[in-house]
């Protein structure tokens, strides 16, 4: 039987799920390998450096046990930080979660025409001005609100999605919604997961357009792929591993992938 090749999936804890949800569920026949780096999550309030060096060892352990034929970064501060690096590293095509986001993002507001956004990310993310640069370079010329989130991760990585303290952060960090901010960005992939949360407390200022560019992925995806790289084979099988395998991780993961096996985690 011919050796299977994975579809790498990095991120720093659980918030790369919702993108292996989005993806399984388009390419139902490929082998997803996931790999969250529950050692240092979050990464938000780490230094470039650290971001980086973090990124590097999980790719580099995830490339010793699996055969990957394409790796996908789905945590925004490590794209912002280390995408450009990890490509020059490795032999296989890379594709960071910000570009899909981007494209998304401008593609709506071709047909909206709106001239306002608001990004949420984390501390680092927003920090290392991806989104500006790359919004301008795009061609945006509109106003741009950022926005930190430091809660919001270390509360989803604790299992938290919903609940008063979780209610009050989101609500504090959609403070700058108003009638002239109709688009939010999702930059930060555990951020979906409680994507109902947001909506729910921006129900009282606006109706608002949620982008995390998920399904723009599935598209770029589809097209750096060509479909060459794609698996029609019978015996798929996906594999799961984390720097830090706590029970706490397992459950609450669980809860978001429900086909998720819990023997099939491994520590490295």
């Amino acid at each position: 039987m011919e050796e299977i090749k994975y579809i790498g999936i990095f991120d720093s804890g659980k918030g790369g799920l919702s993108i292996l949800s989005t993806l399984s569920a388009r390419f139902p026949t490929e082998s997803f390998a996931y790999i969250a780096d529950t050692a240092h999550v979050p990464y938000g309030g780490r230094s470039a450096e650290l971001v980086i060096n973090y990124t590097l060892m999980s790719v580099r352990s995830l490339l010793k046990r699996v055969n990957l034929k394409f790796l996908i970064i789905a945590c925004n501060t490590s794209t912002a930080h280390s995408l450009s690096i990890i490509r020059k590293v490795l032999r296989i095509p890379v594709l960071g979660i910000i570009q899909p986001i981007i494209e998304s993002f401008c593609n709506y507001v071709k047909i909206c025409n709106e001239q306002s956004v608001l990004i949420l990310g984390t501390q680092s993310t927003i920090k290392s001005g991806i989104y500006e640069t790359l919004l301008k370079r795009y061609g945006f010329k509109g106003q741009i609100k950022l926005q930190s989130c430091p809660l919001l991760v270390a509360l989803i990585e604790e299992g938290v999605y919903n609940g008063p303290l979780l209610r009050q952060a989101v609500k504090y960090y959609l403070r700058n919604l108003n009638e002239n901010i109709r688009i939010v960005i999702l930059a930060c992939t555990h951020y979906p997961l409680i994507l109902k949360l947001f909506e729910n407390e921006s129900l009282d200022k606006i109706s608002v357009k949620w982008i995390d560019g998920r399904d723009e992925l599935v598209k770029i995806f589809a097209k750096i792929s060509k479909q060459t790289l794609l698996s029609y084979e019978k015996n798929k099988r996906d594999c799961f591993f984390s720097t830090d395998l706590s029970r706490k991780f397992l459950r609450t993961s669980l809860k978001l992938v429900k086909r998720l096996d819990l023997s099939e985690i491994t520590q490295i």
